[in-house]
């Protein structure tokens, strides 16, 4: 039997790119033409990327809001493509079996300082069985678990299908779930054995990127959807839809004690703008008091809320967004009365703001808060306790906790320190409380608590949502193999050595990976060369490649290491526009061709 390692190339596609991830404020008046080209309504892909290259060949590259946007805004291209391409395919009587990676081995020697494996947007835990879990991938589908996340297991493998942002699950069954996808909404009633488009005509008709999906509580057969097109209601477990109103709308949540009242997020503009509903989402109201208001060319593009039984007329929100000469955190603004009235509550005196110790930014890498801007248009998540409604939790790159009601919080473990029992990897999408279960989905997996996160673990095993960019495998010893990923480092499987059989390795975002071609025992990372140990309790001895090959996750240049097949430890290395041969395993090398640049191009 033939074995695949799952490649999945990088994120969605490229029609379906905002739906998670507003664009950035592209009237600052300071960006750079290719960032200025890329926020414009007609961009050019290929000039922006020539822009784009042109520009960090001549200037350092500096990790902003804007070079973050740029990588995902290239790999939904690349995505499209790779989706037309394998529709065209037809599918294979071959038999493939999956070797993962499906987990990491987070205790072991050369660990990456950022471990991960898979890309999660989102998390649910039936309320009917505990047990039982979906999780919806950035490239791979949706996954149930039916042991609490000990085991996962792939239910869309009949479906062609990557992305899945939103997830809903009866409450009466755990087999009846619904999810996103393709621009629309699927339903299967037998846990994912089988899928059915749904909606009427009118709801199918039209391109979805859906952000939230909810049932009413008590009533299974009343769904409401929230997607970029409107805020629509089913009275029939969505086979017919009304839209209520027409929009972009960003999430749904239900009083905790009231089914007939409910809470919408919307956005308008550069702004966001709050509903309430008090007849169960027949009709909305505007609420203003209070609610964030930026004035051009300032912007609060997206917002989080979320509600506990624990104080059920309390509406904490997290809004994004720039102001007052700061970006990343907008606020977090705390509502008493269901949505009339709102106060700002932190962090610092006002809307964003530069990052200091008494105005920290939660959106950004640091876990002292001190750094401006973040992912926040693309990582967002937000949590209140259901015993304690003092306890909030937000998710950016890191992970933040607030015990005294949201005036103050603290990153318990920042996202390249694995080693403290409070670690989640970067960039979380999403917190949900399920009774006394806390799940976390992020860019490496899905993580989970039992103890309200003081300490918290990866619960993923089966996951098979690794984007690699760049991947190589032994040519004596098959089972030798690793590649370079987005989020997720380098993975690492060398025979059976690891737990789960995969190690995370070197740092966050990786490009490539290769196997010597006689010796298995030597490989190759965008690190420089290893000496793979055999062993997880003893680390992987390194060594100096002079001459990598070109490969960029800056500018998305690729080029290849190759072997001599006479001779193993005669390498060749495409290093600029030069063809390089070393004569001892990549110490040194010695230029065999140059390539004109310009015959190149």
């Amino acid at each position: 039997m033939k074995k695949l390692i799952i490649i999945l190339f990088t994120l969605m596609y490229l029609n379906g790119f905002s739906q998670f991830e507003y664009k950035y404020n592209s009237n600052s008046g300071n960006l750079p033409q290719w960032a200025e080209l890329m926020y414009s309504n007609e961009s050019d892909p290929g000039k922006v990327i020539l822009m784009y290259e042109a520009f960090y060949k001549k200037n350092d590259f500096i990790k902003n809001k804007h070079t973050q946007y740029y990588k995902r805004y290239i790999r939904s291209i690349s995505r499209e493509t790779s989706t037309k391409l394998q529709k065209s395919i037809s599918k294979s009587s071959n038999q493939w079996q999956c070797i993962g990676p499906w987990d990491f081995d987070i205790s072991a020697e050369s660990r990456s300082y950022a471990p991960g494996a898979a890309h999660l947007y989102t998390v649910e835990q039936s309320v009917s069985n505990p047990n039982v879990l979906y999780g919806g991938s950035a490239t791979a589908g949706a996954w149930r678990t039916s042991d609490k996340g000990d085991n996962w297991n792939l239910i869309t493998s009949n479906l062609s299908l990557s992305t899945v942002y939103s997830i809903e699950i009866d409450f009466t069954d755990e087999n009846i779930i619904y999810i996103s996808g393709n621009n629309g909404l699927y339903k299967s009633v037998d846990a994912g054995n089988n899928w059915l488009t749904i909606g009427s005509n009118n709801f199918t008709s039209t391109s979805h990127n859906i952000k939230d999906i909810k049932l009413k509580p008590q009533n299974n057969q009343i769904l409401f959807v929230a997607s970029n097109q409107g805020l629509f209601k089913s009275t029939d477990a969505g086979n017919t839809f009304i839209e209520i109103m027409n929009g972009d709308f960003q999430e749904i949540e239900f009083h905790p004690n009231s089914s007939d009242t409910m809470y919408f997020i919307k956005q308008v503009g550069n702004k966001t703008e709050f509903y309430r509903s008090d007849n169960g989402g027949n009709s909305l109201i505007l609420f203003t008091n209070g609610w964030p208001e930026p004035i051009a060319p300032e912007e609060q593009k997206r917002t989080e809320i979320a509600v506990s039984v624990a104080d059920p007329n309390k509406i904490v929100a997290l809004a994004t967004g720039q102001a007052n000469g700061g970006s990343g955190l907008y606020g977090i603004y705390i509502s008493y009365d269901k949505g009339e009235n709102w106060t700002f509550r932190c962090c610092g005196p006002q809307p964003a703001g530069i990052p200091s110790s008494s105005n920290i930014n939660m959106m950004g890498w640091q876990p002292s808060g001190a750094d401006d801007g973040g992912q926040y248009y693309y990582d967002l998540a937000l949590a209140v306790n259901p015993t304690d409604a003092n306890i909030i939790h937000v998710g950016g790159v890191n992970h933040w906790i607030s015990f005294d009601d949201g005036i103050t919080f603290s990153c318990p473990a920042k996202w390249s320190e694995p080693y403290k029992k409070g670690y989640v990897h970067a960039d979380i999408h999403d917190i949900n409380y399920f009774g006394n279960d806390l799940w976390f989905a992020c860019d490496g997996g899905i993580f989970y608590s039992e103890n309200f996160g003081d300490s918290i673990y990866k619960k993923m095993f089966g996951i098979a949502g690794t984007d690699f960019w760049g991947f190589g495998a032994g040519f004596k010893n098959g089972d030798v193999m690793l590649g370079g990923t987005y989020h997720n480092g380098t993975l690492l499987k060398d025979n059976n050595t690891y737990i789960n059989d995969w190690l995370c390795t070197d740092g966050g975002d990786n490009v490539r990976g290769f196997v010597n071609f006689g010796n298995p025992r030597i490989a190759y990372s965008d690190y420089g060369g290893k000496i793979l140990s055999g062993d997880r309790t003893k680390p992987i001895n390194t060594f100096n490649v002079q001459k990598l090959p070109n490969a960029s996750y800056i500018i998305g240049e690729s080029s290849q290491l190759e072997f001599d097949p006479r001779c193993y430890n005669w390498v060749y290395s495409g290093n600029d526009t030069t063809l390089w041969l070393s004569k001892n395993n990549g110490a040194s090398f010695e230029p065999i061709y140059h390539f004109d640049l310009e015959l190149v191009r």
